[in-house]
């Protein structure tokens, strides 16, 4: 597969819960004023940002007294405007999808920077934001993926018989990576792996000084039986909360494994990783269950949410 890249607990699955209404828009439609994934923390993006003139964000949370900083003028993002396959974090002039920190909330608090990331596929996409210094922000960063959107395949539309293996990639706010993910479709389970490359580790954090270390995170999807209706998504089968094994992706390397016991150590969450996902496409044809697309959260903080998704 050629792939471009430019550059829950039941709390997580809230998440995947507000796709039902979207779905009757468009199955890509990610609507910003929905309820995010963080227990009381509503819309769903904060901030705006610009993507090809136009500015998108939650009006009911961007605004200054004064004027001076206005809404945003369109509340919700069709996923078909990007590319296929392809990450995207920049707008049509390379600048970042985000702000910095300059907007107010309609109540004249001032926001946080906000980062915005979004992956789409033919039935399927992923919005990501991560808001930093929130008051939330340790949740924020275990909750990275904020919407996840598609046209889901029924449980009872898979095949008996078979495997589909998938391909596609892992992202986060900064780092990305590999994702793999095979379906047994005898037994409905599911296993995989993904990978994040580069995660910046304070050099401080294993005794030492200087710049930062950086670090390549690997790991496995456990096996995990798939369910219908699975993390709220009407219609679409999945993993709710299969276990995930995690570490250094060159065990043999010490220091490596060190920076992971490190990011691990200095963890304010509780490192019990988990991932959800849901499979996506037709409900016959070529393109039953043709997608993935899910979340990997309870990770080291340094690393947090993680945004899977692929294509078989």
């Amino acid at each position: 597969m050629q792939r471009k890249s430019v550059r829950l607990s039941l709390v997580a699955m809230a998440a995947f819960a507000a796709i039902g209404s979207a779905q009757a828009q468009s199955y890509l439609n990610v609507n910003f004023n929905g309820t995010q994934n963080i227990a009381g923390d509503t819309p769903a993006f904060r901030g705006s940002f610009t993507y090809n003139g136009v500015v998108y964000g939650p009006s009911s949370a961007v605004a200054s007294a004064d004027g001076s900083v206005t809404a945003p003028t369109v509340n919700s993002l069709n996923l078909a405007t990007f590319d296929e396959d392809t990450l995207v974090s920049t707008d049509e002039n390379g600048v970042k999808l985000g702000n910095t920190g300059t907007y107010k909330y309609s109540d004249g608090t001032r926001g946080n920077a906000v980062v915005y990331r979004f992956y789409r596929q033919q039935y399927s996409g992923i919005a990501g934001n991560l808001t930093k210094g929130a008051n939330n922000e340790q949740e924020e960063r275990k909750h990275f993926v904020k919407a996840i959107v598609g046209q889901g395949t029924d449980y009872d539309d898979l095949p008996s018989s078979g495997n589909y293996i998938y391909e596609g990639i892992a992202f986060s706010n900064f780092p990305t990576g590999d994702f793999t993910y095979t379906v047994n479709l005898a037994s409905k389970t599911g296993s995989g792996s993904f990978t994040l490359d580069n995660i910046l580790v304070p050099a401080a954090w294993v005794g030492e000084s200087g710049a930062a270390k950086r670090l390549d995170v690997g790991g496995t999807l456990n096996t995990a039986s798939l369910v219908a209706d699975a993390n709220g998504i009407v219609g679409s089968a999945g993993v709710e909360g299969g276990s995930v094994t995690a570490g250094a992706q060159n065990p043999g390397d010490a220091s490596q494994v060190a920076l992971w016991n490190a990011i691990v150590s200095n963890s304010t969450t509780t490192v019990d990783p988990k991932y959800y996902l849901n499979l996506f496409g037709t409900s016959s044809g070529t393109d039953v269950a043709r997608e993935v697309a899910g979340t990997i959260i309870g990770l080291p903080e340094r690393i947090g949410g993680v945004a899977i998704i692929g294509t078989r």
